[in-house]
């Protein structure tokens, strides 16, 4: 017999609540509702739920999750009979979490990622050793550091399917991670959350890019031989580098320059490569990003750490032997 450990949430609710099935009102807090639930929610309920909220409704959710619009439905509304309490509500750009589908939604993530866990774990025993790995990360992580490694990981483990995503916020990062979208991480600065834990697999240090053809390749260049020179960059608000760089002039009492800005980070290196001006970036960087442009250390020195950012608990094989393949074998996710 196996036994079920009651889920606990805690949600806000705009008007008094009427609970259904089987839950338990154990707290009350001023509008903080908190309850066990003892009910048979189903995983697929979940997975229902989880795609409606992605794609902001039911018609959207069906399409992507290749089911009738009916069946997304009746899985809703039985699911929030379980619960006792609507979990969207209309808006108007489609359909908005309630407090309790917003209370309901990292507990979901995270059970739909332990099936995962569950499932994979099984079939590594059997040697079935397909899995799939989701990583968000830096995106100057991701075009430096992280290459080399999943190039490693992939001759040992051909099956693996791997994606990575870009996001420049560690903030988000370590939320998406927590939510359960993720399995891992790679951000550049900790977090404080109590359900993650980051550790340090290397470090990133600043080094300026100049257009093919200019002087001094692999010499250290002082940010005060740059305050003359064009520059592209992305905007300040989006750019550790940048923020930095500025910083440092306006304590020399130097003015910085007035950068070419593009919108996205992809634009920078081609840029650079036409001619238009230096731009700050992170080593490691992949060879053939750099192509024929000039890359120099800058001083003085600003380096950072990447760390990889996980869940605490059990993780799935596919990523244990990732981090493995990162050089993190003696360190606990626990």
């Amino acid at each position: 017999m196996f036994s079920v450990k009651p889920i606990t949430v805690h949600y806000f609710p705009c008007s008094p609540a009427t609970w259904n099935g089987d839950s338990h009102l154990v707290r009350s807090s001023g509008d903080a509702i908190g309850f066990h639930y003892r009910g048979r929610m189903e995983r697929r309920q979940l997975e229902y739920f989880l795609a409606v909220v992605e794609h902001g409704g039911v018609t959207r959710a069906s399409a992507h999750l290749h089911v009738s619009q009916p069946t997304v439905s009746a899985a809703l509304r039985k699911l929030e009979t379980e619960l006792g309490g609507l979990l969207f509500e209309r808006a108007a750009g489609g359909l908005v979490l309630t407090g309790m589908g917003q209370a309901l939604l990292e507990p979901a993530n995270q059970v739909i990622r332990d099936f995962a866990v569950a499932a994979e774990s099984a079939r590594d025993v059997l040697g079935m050793r397909d899995g799939a790995i989701d990583i968000v990360a830096i995106p100057a992580v991701s075009a430096g550091w992280l290459p080399p490694v999943v190039a490693a990981f992939r001759r040992a483990h051909p099956r693996v399917a791997i994606s990575v995503q870009a996001e420049l916020d560690n903030t988000r990062i370590a939320e998406e991670v927590r939510r359960g979208r993720f399995n891992l991480g790679l951000a550049v600065s900790s977090t404080t959350d109590p359900g993650l834990v980051a550790h340090e697999v290397g470090h990133q240090e600043l080094h300026a890019i100049f257009p093919p053809g200019s002087p001094g390749v692999g010499e250290p260049v002082d940010i005060d031989e740059l305050v003359d020179l064009d520059m592209v960059a992305v905007a300040r608000e989006r750019s550790i580098a940048r923020q930095w760089f500025e910083a440092e002039l306006h304590r020399r009492d130097r003015r910085p320059p007035r950068p070419v800005q593009v919108a996205s980070i992809d634009a920078v290196l081609p840029m650079v490569s036409e001619g238009v001006g230096f731009a700050l970036w992170w080593s490691p960087i992949s060879a053939s990003l750099v192509g024929s442009c000039v890359l120099r250390p800058v001083r003085p020195i600003y380096r950072r750490p990447i760390l990889v950012v996980l869940r605490r608990g059990p993780l799935p094989p596919a990523t244990q032997a990732f981090i493995r393949a990162a050089g993190l074998e003696d360190k606990s996710c626990r």
